[in-house]
């Protein structure tokens, strides 16, 4: 799926590229702790919970590429 493809992108192959130009490591785990912070974000039915809640309506998401959600939401008037 594509979310593997992006995980072992993020997760591992660019970490490990990155230790051609960073010796010290910082770019490895900050590419790590991106990933890591992706696999740690709810889910996308409570944010657009959260979004109904906060008063919002016409509350949707649009999912890009199987990987990137983009939420929306109209504020009434």
């Amino acid at each position: 799926t594509a979310q593997r493809v992006l995980k072992t992108y993020m997760k591992y192959l660019v970490p490990a590229v990155s230790q051609l130009w960073d010796r010290q490591g910082r770019t490895r785990q900050i590419w790590r702790y991106y990933w890591e912070t992706i696999e740690a974000c709810v889910d996308a039915e409570t944010v657009m919970k959260q979004l109904r809640n906060a008063g919002f309506d016409q509350v949707g998401s649009v999912v890009e590429c199987g990987i990137f959600c983009a939420y929306h939401a109209r504020r009434p008037i």
